[in-house]
């Protein structure tokens, strides 16, 4: 089910103008996604904030963690993420976010 509903999800980004890589890793004892990249190409401002606000709904319905990178780091999208409900942690040149439902 998790599966279907990150395709359909990502079929819809499409169609609102956002590209968005996702990689489900699923371990004995978690399951994470790891968000590769989530962009506006196109559409209308603010249908990234919708998609990223439907990765998160998903995620919490299944119990599932979302973790990605920022790089290079930028403040504005660490401000976004942690506004969204992320850690931070700051590893050298490299920025990663994670979300735990």
């Amino acid at each position: 089910m998790l599966f279907v509903a990150i395709d359909e999800l990502v079929r819809d980004a499409d169609s609102l103008g956002v590209e968005m890589d996702v990689v489900v890793d699923e371990d004995d004892d978690m399951t994470s996604i790891w968000l590769a990249s989530i962009e506006r190409t196109g559409g209308r401002a603010g249908a990234g904030g919708v998609v990223l606000e439907r990765l998160m709904e998903i995620c919490s319905e299944h119990d599932v963690i979302i973790e990605g990178a920022i790089e290079p780091p930028n403040r504005r999208l660490e401000e976004y993420y942690t506004l969204h409900g992320f850690d931070i942690e700051r590893h050298g040149h490299r920025t990663i976010i994670t979300r735990t439902p």
